[in-house]
């Protein structure tokens, strides 16, 4: 047994400077050592030896800098380090330790651009000893039974304070300084004996910014850290040297703070980490573009909380995440980036090739989206399980976001504020539902709210949405390429639930996926809605209220089934501008026509490209579609034409009414219930049945417009008729069947005290005698009504509904003043078609036909108080001197009779009152032939030759002689017969018939009956 007694009692270390090896570039400056150590030696006889030391070591004052800069700050500063050994066993390699306390310490270090620690160059260099390749790596030696367990320690207390770390970072530019205060580091119980736990507290405090503290349990066989740090107060706008370079905004304000229960197990050669109740806080946080004005996010506050997250298990949860008053500004250039996207600086030599990242022309393969990697990992056997995530709460409240676009024209500002969003049970597990709670202002006026629930995988959504006041202007410059409308006002306002799901894939390898299925029940609203052409930016569209409410749509199948469309106070404006082109045609916005794949070729498709599509469609089912009621109310539209000369504008006002039953069943029909009034004045109504929607349309609908008054329309009638309207009113009535693919219509024509105006200059006009044609068609009253049948087959594709009325219209125009009889010997019967009267040879008698032909004349002329005829009386010098000379003779019998009668004292009848008796007609024959002054036969004598009445009188007939004059009276007395005759059968149409000049020609036995014009 032997005892050994050290003391040293402050030792001044610097004085030994020279004894220390010259490969430690390091220089003691000063230090004092002080021992009490006491070692026991202890052999028993027949057993191991036991050699034991107890005491302590302290060391105070220690200053240390590298060799040969004794004259700067030492590197190392220590106050004290007191070491209490308790037993150190030598033989049995156990140690105890009582305490370890250490107070003092400055430490100053810096990391060089080179990334080394200049402390390392305090110790010597080790290069690698030099093996031959062809010797194999000496294998280690087998620890012996004894030492297997190795030594075994015990430290009771273990206390480090007043240390204090200056760390200097040269590899970052201006490079960066860090101190660490007030490290305060507490160890109990310290123990590498299996199962042993020791107590660890940590707590520091760096400048700039932030404090850390720790608290837990250390076990260093087998090894495990379970405890809780917790690290607040971070500013990361201090460490900005280091992500300067990376990023292209600075952080000009902002706090972290983060902490975690942990926990960390060795698991053989693989380590084990778990961690619980861990956060991340980070308020006030400004982050700046390089040389902006302006920040782009300022944030209030984010934190994650209740995190949880095994390493082993690949499962992380969060119990919030919470963000609260956040402002972010974001735009989108003319090239179509987000700013937002270029905050990370490209690393240099870095190439961005959106087409081969989106699988384009740099021939890289797309990538898969996050289903087909999902089903992919899950089809591979060796595929690494994927993480769990689940997150119980997500709550943001106050963010305001503002997004400029400069990539459409004109520029569009969206502007969100009051951004509150509240989410629920997220998880990446497939099949977990998500619910959420969104609410927002949008550019003012504009509130949206949708709340309800998501599925990730396979995906599906249930939402209720409620969007108030949208204004539809600040999205205008993204439909301005579809459509020429320039929308100065209106909102919209959706209210209802959609929903969203997706079935599941057939298991059929290389099958379609089925497409998911989008259904929504709701209303939409869209109001104060006002737009102008894009063209001449003239009024187009203007509403109070648009309503489509109990809106039940499906996408698979397609079905529509709607309750109520309603349209109020709205108004229209069509206008035909000078060059011919209706303003409704500027709408819809003309693509450009696709290039042909090579110059001269023509690219035809084949026939399986074309019959794949209407296979398709033919297979498809037809889309169920019903709208129950559409109403209208307070309509206004106003009709400009200004390719006409005055202008001419209509205005249709009141127009209301309502349509239900619309449905696209062949079985349905619709009821049409519409009424308006054109210019204040006409009175519009349609009223009927009809079904648009049905494969086979189906159309029984009457159309009447009453009391329109047409001087309004007179720039039409001057350009096309020659002349303008000074009054006149129009009816319509149009009575249309559809069905089967064929029209039937009735079109009735009414106009009413119409008459024209002044004449008008035009190249258009007609080349007829329009007015005539109104006289013709207008009555007594002046009422002209004009029936107008139509019919035709739909399927006809020459077919043309407007062009076949107006073309119907105008054969009845230019018959009417081509053809007048026929159309008054249809009107007022007659039945010859011809403009004459016909008269027996040598004859003016009226009858038969005749007389009928000229009672319908007179009939027309009492309806048609327009009309005026000129008579003219005709004879023909063929046909009529046979005729004439028989006439001739019985004028001259009933003149003999007429004589008879005066000599024996009667009164003298009309000459073509008196009527010959047979047994008078000897005697008066006798007495013609005396009165004749035609030679008569003789006798041998000489005296005169009795001949009897036959013979006389063919004598008298072979000696009249038909002069010029005779002819011309003979047309005379028809033209005049035909006048008298109408003037009894028409007494108020006697100034308007007129004799005119009788004319001897061939054919001309008649009296021809003219139209006479203006």
């Amino acid at each position: 047994e032997t005892t050994l007694d050290l003391r040293l009692n402050a030792l001044d270390l610097g004085r030994y400077q020279s004894y220390v090896p010259v490969p430690l570039r390091f220089q003691l400056a000063s230090g004092l050592l002080t021992t009490a150590l006491e070692l026991s030696f202890v052999r028993p006889s027949g057993g191991d030896p036991a050699v034991t030391v107890t005491g302590f070591v302290e060391l105070a004052k220690l200053a240390v800098h590298e060799r040969g800069k004794g004259a700067v700050e030492p590197a190392v500063r220590l106050e004290k380090l007191h070491v209490k050994l308790g037993k150190l066993d030598l033989s049995r390699m156990t140690f105890h330790v009582a305490a370890v306390r250490l107070a003092g310490l400055d430490v100053r270090a810096r990391r060089l651009a080179n990334g080394t620690v200049d402390l390392q160059r305090w110790a010597p260099e080790s290069p690698a000893p030099a093996r031959r390749a062809d010797k194999p790596p000496p294998e280690p030696a087998k620890a012996s039974k004894k030492s297997a367990a190795g030594p075994r320690f015990v430290v009771d207390d273990i206390h480090l304070d007043g240390i204090n770390l200056n760390l200097t970072d040269e590899t970052v530019r201006p490079a960066f300084k860090l101190a660490v205060r007030d490290v305060d580091v507490s160890v109990k119980r310290l123990s590498n004996h299996p199962g042993a736990r020791a107590d660890v507290t940590v707590g520091l405090r760096a400048e700039p910014g932030g404090t850390l503290s720790q608290a837990g349990t250390i076990t260093l066989e087998p090894l495990a850290l379970v405890g809780q740090v917790k690290v607040e107060g971070i500013e990361p706008a201090r460490f900005s040297p280091y992500y300067a370079n990376q990023l292209a905004f600075d952080i000009n304000k902002g706090r972290l703070a983060l902490g975690a229960s942990y926990r960390v197990e060795a698991k053989g050669r693989a380590m084990s980490l778990a961690l619980t109740d861990a956060f991340v806080e980070l308020s006030e946080l400004w982050l700046r573009r390089h040389g902006a004005k302006d920040d782009f996010l300022r944030l209030g506050s984010l934190a994650v909380r209740k995190v949880a997250v095994d390493v082993d298990a690949q499962t992380a949860t969060v119990g919030q995440i919470e963000s609260r008053d956040v402002r972010v500004r974001a735009a989108r250039d003319e090239a179509g980036i987000i700013d937002l996207t270029t905050l990370v600086v490209a690393a240099s030599g870095a190439k961005t090739n959106s087409a081969g990242a989106a699988g384009g022309k740099s021939g890289r393969p797309k990538p898969p989206t996050t289903t087909e990697a999902a089903g992919e990992a899950a089809a591979s056997p060796d595929a690494p399980p994927t993480w769990a995530v689940d997150v119980a709460r997500v709550d943001l409240e106050g963010w305001n976001l503002r997004f400029d676009d400069r990539q459409v024209k004109p520029r569009a500002t969206l502007v969100v504020d009051g951004l509150a969003v509240h989410l629920r049970d997220l998880s990446t597990k497939p099949g977990s539902r998500t619910g959420f709670d969104v609410r927002l202002g949008l550019n003012k006026t504009g509130k949206i709210q949708l709340s309800g629930s998501a599925v990730a995988e396979p995906l599906a959504a249930d939402v209720q949405l409620d969007l108030k006041r949208i204004e539809i202007l600040p999205f205008q410059p993204y439909f301005r390429d579809k459509a020429n409308l320039l929308i100065t006002d209106g909102t919209l306002s959706v209210k209802g639930r959609a929903k969203l799901d997706t079935p599941r894939p057939a298991p059929v390898r290389g099958a379609p996926p089925p497409a998911p299925r989008v259904t929504f029940v709701g209303d939409v609203d869209i109001a104060e809605f006002a737009a102008l052409d894009g063209r001449k930016n003239e009024r187009l569209l203007a509403w109070k209220s648009f309503h489509i409410g109990g809106i039940d749509v499906a996408s698979e199948p397609l079905a529509v089934g709607i309750k109520q469309v309603a349209l109020a106070d709205f108004q229209a404006r069509l206008i035909i501008f000078p060059d011919a082109h209706f303003n409704l045609q500027d709408i819809a916005v003309t693509e450009p026509a696709a290039a042909s794949p090579r110059a001269g070729t023509t690219s035809r498709p084949t026939a399986t490209a074309v019959a794949k599509p209407a296979a398709a469609a033919a297979a498809a089912p037809a889309p169920k579609i019903s709208i129950a009621e559409v109403t209208l109310q307070g309509g206004d539209v106003t009709f400009t034409d200004r390719l006409i000369q005055p202008n001419y504008t209509a205005q249709l006002t009141e127009l209301a009414g309502r349509i239900t039953g619309l449905s696209a069943e062949a079985s349905t029909t619709a009821e049409v219930a519409l009424r308006g009034a054109i210019d204040h004045s006409g009175i519009l109504t349609i009223d009927g049945r009809m079904n648009p929607l049905a494969k086979d349309l189906f159309v029984d609908l009457k159309v009447d417009l009453k009391e329109f008054e047409l001087p309004p329309t007179s720039p039409y009638a001057g350009r096309y008729a020659g002349y303008g309207i000074d009054k006149g009113k129009m009816a319509i009535s149009l009575d249309y069947h559809v069905a089967g693919g064929k029209l039937d219509a009735k079109n009735r024509l009414t106009l009413d005290q119409f008459t024209f105006g002044e004449k008008v200059n035009s190249p258009e006009a007609l080349k007829l005698p329009v007015k005539l044609a109104v006289a013709l068609l207008k009555d007594r009253h002046g009422v002209i009504d004009i029936d107008l049948p139509i019919s035709g087959s739909l399927d006809d594709p020459q077919f043309k509904l407007g062009r076949l009325i107006l073309k119907t219209l105008g054969n009845l125009i230019v018959k009417a003043v081509t053809a007048p009889f026929s159309l008054i010997a249809k009107a007022f019967g007659g039945g010859d078609e011809q403009s004459f009267v016909e008269f027996p040879g040598g004859l003016a008698r009226l009858e038969g036909r005749a007389a009928e032909k000229v009672k319908a004349v007179a009939r027309a002329l009492h309806e048609r108080p327009g009309l005026s005829f000129e008579v003219e009386g005709q004879a023909d010098a063929q046909k009529d001197p046979a005729g004439l000379r028989q006439e001739l003779y019985d004028r001259r019998l009933r003149g003999q009779k007429v004589k008879a009668i005066v000599e024996a004292g009667g009164a003298a009848p009309a000459a073509d009152a008196v009527r010959v008796e047979a047994d008078e007609r000897p005697r008066l024959i006798e007495a013609v032939y005396r009165a004749e002054p035609f030679a008569k036969p003789r006798k041998p004598d000489g005296s005169e030759k009795p001949l009897p009445p036959p013979e006389m009188e063919k004598l008298i007939l072979a000696n009249l002689k038909v002069q010029p004059d005779d002819l011309r009276q003979l047309a005379l007395r028809r033209a005049n017969m035909v006048k008298e005759a109408l003037v009894k059968a028409a007494p108020d149409a006697a100034a308007r018939v007129f004799l005119v000049s009788p004319r001897i020609t061939s054919p001309g036995n008649r009296v021809d009956l003219k139209l006479k014009q203006d």
